[in-house]
């Protein structure tokens, strides 16, 4: 009877625990002497294994496809179901053929009845209390000899069919449950014993030069297996009638995730959460599941992003790799949320993952605020010209040694502040040249104008160099290429601190420095300048030059020195009262919105306040304008001329 050997072995193994009672192991020698047996004469439950050999040579598997999943199998059906419940330690069962399910190949199902049954021997030991470091070698050992493990392809199948055994559990449990009532623990019980088998195979199975490969393995096979359950779970629309599909749940694979990512954050000098590779692994897991491929995977993956066992790790770890690897993720995030924000009516759902992106980046703002200022240009590239606060928040960013000084009484002097003359980090410069080379001739030409003043007629067509290609993902209602505009005005302004800093030298040489700054007025740098915010250029041209300049207007560095000094150069130099006009918009829309406020700009603004030249309080704009408007540049004006309480000092962020 197999129910009674069934029985026999667990009572056996409850005699071999360390420990028992001897009452109990007594009771148990006097069963097996009555029944005419000896303990010795039945193997452990993990032994089982052994009585059921396979061979890779006699799987007759179909041509795999992406991450070594075979592409045409339907397992969407397969179940795990939840046995009765036992008094014994192993109360999770996996049976492993589901009748009401379509019958497979007889050799696919095959390494489905193995994989149960691997898992099936994991879940008994998770679940035993005192299990012992022998029963875990015992089923290593096991591993060892397993055939699904000896080859990529048969261990991606085995690791894709595990995912969707435990997946398809945990779902068909939290179907079950009242929905008044929480999720009870055994409905992520599978989720988590998966989780700790990874681990246990990435530490133990095995050898160190192929830890890593096994754990991205696993993880690129659980994205694929995602990425499946999506598509197929994904709503269609066909000749005008709703398809409704079943709906995809994010809950187990982001407690897959997460499991793991806890499951290896041990003291493991060798491997752990914060190894390279690990990292690096699981960052291709997460491109690979970017919201744009899979925005029915948005939310959760938000929350493995900014994970404290990842996020930080990847920034605090002295690799060159690691900080890109979450620019590249942020990146993805903010590429999904673009056109969504670029409109005005943004639904229920987007504004609720663009809170979260908020929250993250405030997270980096205060934690990890050199990422920020090193790659400020490529983030605000990508987030859209209305998202005022979120680039107030990138660029409110400085480094922990620096020390912010009170912007309402502090004057924009190198000589004050040594800060001013010093360089900020630029980690974009790179990309920076690419945007500009990558527009056919424009390079070259800007050199040619920058170190000659010639061509004149360069800066006539510059305007129209600017405007956006067919190409370019942008809203239809943009025209020009802000990405080229970013890039032109931060090199231009890169070139103009160099001239300034080398003009600087010569005097020093020649004893004529007199210790005042170089003039930014007639040259080549503000020629540009001033050409982009001439009448003939237009308002929209106009407004995202402006906004590039005010981009730069961060913490105190050169560069933030430089592009204030050009903000009033240009508002003074203005002829016309639109581009003065403009000039108050750029700067005040950034200042109205919540804190965090970029120091730059608030110090960039009250000098344009104070200053005599500028005569901002008898600008036509300021005098001749509505009610509401006039009472705000009079209270603007009012805190310019007189520094806030100590309570209201934390405008700077």
């Amino acid at each position: 009877n197999p129910w009674t050997a069934r029985m026999l072995t667990l009572l056996r193994e409850v005699a071999a625990i360390k420990n028992v009672q001897d009452g109990i192991k007594a009771t148990i020698e006097k069963l097996f002497a009555y029944l005419g047996l000896k303990l010795s004469d039945l193997e452990p439950v993990t032994h089982e294994l052994k009585n059921r050999p396979i061979h890779p040579a006699n799987l007759n598997l179909p041509k795999s496809s992406a991450g070594g999943a075979p592409s045409g199998s339907n397992l969407e059906d397969r179940k795990l179901g939840l046995g009765p419940k036992r008094s014994g330690p192993a109360s999770l069962r996996f049976p492993v053929v589901d009748m009401a399910a379509p019958v497979e190949e007889p050799e696919q199902e095959g390494v489905r009845q193995r994989a149960g049954m691997i898992l099936d021997n994991w879940v008994n030991i998770c679940l035993r209390d005192g299990v012992s470091d022998s029963t875990f070698a015992q089923f290593l050992q096991l591993l060892r000899k397993e055939p699904l493990l000896h080859t990529v392809k048969l261990t991606n199948l085995f690791f894709r069919v595990v995912t969707e055994m435990c997946v398809s559990h945990s779902v068909r449990n939290s179907q079950q449950q009242n929905q008044s009532q929480p999720a009870s623990a055994i409905g992520h019980a599978a989720i988590d014993s998966l989780a700790k088998f990874i681990v246990f195979l990435v530490k133990f199975l095995a050898d160190d030069a192929n830890k890593t490969a096994l754990l991205s393995a696993f993880l690129q096979v659980a994205a694929h297996v995602l990425l499946r359950d999506h598509d197929a779970s994904k709503s269609a629309i066909a000749t005008g009638k709703k398809v409704v599909g079943k709906p995809f749940n994010q809950k187990p694979y982001l407690r897959l995730f997460t499991s793991i990512l806890q499951d290896l954050n041990t003291a493991d000098p060798s491997f752990d959460s914060s190894n390279v590779g690990v990292l690096n692994a699981f960052a291709n897991a997460f491109h690979k599941l970017r919201p744009e491929k899979c925005p029915g995977f948005a939310f959760a993956w938000v929350q493995l992003t900014g994970h404290r066992m990842f996020m930080p790790k990847l920034l605090l770890i002295r690799h060159a790799d690691c900080p890109m690897m979450f620019k590249t993720l942020l990146l993805d995030l903010l590429h999904f949320l673009r056109p969504y924000l670029m409109n005005a009516d943004v639904i229920a759902s987007v504004r609720l993952l663009y809170g979260g992106t908020l929250r993250m980046f405030l997270v980096l703002l205060h934690d990890f605020p050199e990422f920020l200022c090193k790659n400020h240009l490529s983030l605000c590239n990508a987030v859209p010209h209305n998202c005022i606060q979120l680039r107030n928040l990138i660029l409110a960013a400085f480094p922990h040694t620096v020390r912010l000084p009170d912007p309402f009484t502090t004057k924009l002097d190198p000589a004050v502040l040594p800060e001013l003359a010093s360089p900020p980090p630029v980690g974009n410069e790179e990309e920076m040249r690419e945007i500009l080379v990558s527009h056919d001739g424009l390079m070259t030409h800007l050199e040619s104008y920058l170190s000659t003043r010639s061509p004149s007629s360069f800066l006539a067509k510059l305007p129209f160099a600017l405007q956006r290609g067919k190409d370019t993902k942008e809203g239809s209602h943009v025209s020009y290429d802000l990405k080229l505009i970013n890039a032109l005005v931060l090199y231009i302004g890169m070139r103009g601190v160099a001239a300034m800093e080398m003009g600087k030298e010569e005097r020093r040489g020649t004893g004529t420095d007199t210790g005042t700054a170089s003039k930014i007025e007639d040259t080549a740098y503000a020629d540009v300048f001033e050409s982009l915010i001439q009448s003939e250029v237009g308002h929209e041209c106009r407004y995202h030059v402006l906004n590039a300049i005010a981009n730069q207007l961060r913490y105190p560095n050169s560069h933030t020195y430089y592009f204030s000094r050009v903000v009033i150069h240009l508002f003074a130099s203005a002829k016309e009262d639109f581009a003065k006009e403009q000039i108050t918009r750029v700067l005040l829309e950034r200042l109205i919105v919540h804190q965090p406020h970029p120091w730059g700009l608030l110090v960039t603004f009250i000098e344009l306040v104070k200053n005599p030249q500028c005569q901002f309080n008898s600008q036509p704009f300021t005098v001749n304008c509505a009610p509401e408007i006039r009472r705000l540049f009079e209270s603007v004006t009012q805190s310019c001329s007189s520094p806030p309480s100590m309570s209201e000092g934390a405008v700077v962020g």
